[in-house]
């Protein structure tokens, strides 16, 4: 770590370089199954982005990681504008890495007021999640993670190797989502890195949705498949004059509610089960569109 101190200015706190590296000698270190890069990055108008994005330092057991973290300020404590990026060695924390550039992320968003409290938290949790492998087998289907502060709100995103791997991006967003312990009614998006750099809008669409296993009622499947009754309360055609008056919104509903009594059938749940579709669903703004998918993927699972 030469010329650590001056190099990472402003991230971390006045120390020696000695005592960044961990505890003495002497004393055994507890290895991590990968070695880690905290990259620091500072928005400066000035500069590109490479030259804005630092690497501060790797680290590759327990007790340097805690050294390092107790070392640098907290999420909170950046400027807006500013990220903090934990990447596995060699990978680099932007879309276009090689590593990086068929994946994704799974995104929290945090409005402003949060960022005293649960910004830390779910931070240090996905920290302890990556360093400790905590995504099972899927564990090498993760990149990093990155923390951006921004004056809307903050955001954390998870980054995962390959977006066509739905089994294991799905696994992964469910651990997060427990390990974070989210608001089970508060689902958070993945969303593909080509999309996001393709968007046209302020907003790009999620390729997949996590809710806790809990949620696995009526309103929890028409929210995934964007549809919302309650908001567009139809009304049954009446027949005047032997003439029907057509309202699509009501055959829409009810086509809905019939797709979704077939889906909780006894014969099909287990299906469901083993495909990871019930708690984590694929995304879709077309009601009937997703439907379909869930449909491909219990075909599929059948087979």
């Amino acid at each position: 770590m030469e010329d650590f101190e001056s190099k990472n200015d402003g991230v971390i706190d006045d120390v020696d370089n000695d005592s960044v590296s961990g505890v003495p000698q002497p004393y055994i270190k507890h290895p991590l199954q990968n070695m880690w890069t905290l990259w620091y990055y500072e928005n400066d108008r000035n500069k590109n982005w490479e030259e804005n994005q630092r690497e501060v330092t790797s680290f590759d057991t327990v007790e340097d990681f805690w050294s390092l973290f107790h070392h640098i300020k907290q999420a909170s404590e950046l400027k807006q504008g500013c990220d903090y990026s934990l990447f596995k060695k060699g990978i680099l924390p932007m879309w276009e890495d090689d590593a990086n550039k068929r994946g994704g992320r799974w995104l929290i968003n945090l409005e402003k007021k949060h960022r005293g409290h649960d910004l830390n938290n779910y931070w240090l949790e996905v920290l302890l999640c990556l360093i400790g492998e905590a995504f099972d087998d899927y564990h090498e289907d993760v990149c990093g993670a990155v923390v951006n502060i921004r004056a809307k709100g903050d955001k954390i995103g998870i980054w995962t190797a390959d977006a066509l791997k739905s089994q294991s991006v799905l696994e992964i967003g469910r651990k997060i989502k427990t390990r974070l312990n989210i608001n089970r009614n508060m689902p958070i998006g993945y969303q593909i890195h080509k999309d996001t750099m393709a968007k046209s809008g302020s907003v790009t669409k999620n390729t997949y949705t996590a809710f806790s296993k809990k949620n696995h009622n009526f309103a929890c499947l028409l929210n995934m498949a964007k549809f919302n009754p309650k908001k567009q309360r139809a009304s049954r055609p009446r027949k005047r004059n032997k003439k029907v008056k057509s309202n699509k919104n009501w055959y829409k509903l009810k086509t809905m509610k019939d797709l979704i009594y077939d889906v909780f059938r006894e014969e099909t749940e287990l299906d469901f089960d083993r495909v990871n579709i019930i708690g984590l669903l694929l995304d879709s703004h077309d009601p009937l569109h997703w439907f379909s998918l869930v449909s491909s993927k219990r075909m599929h699972a059948r087979l």
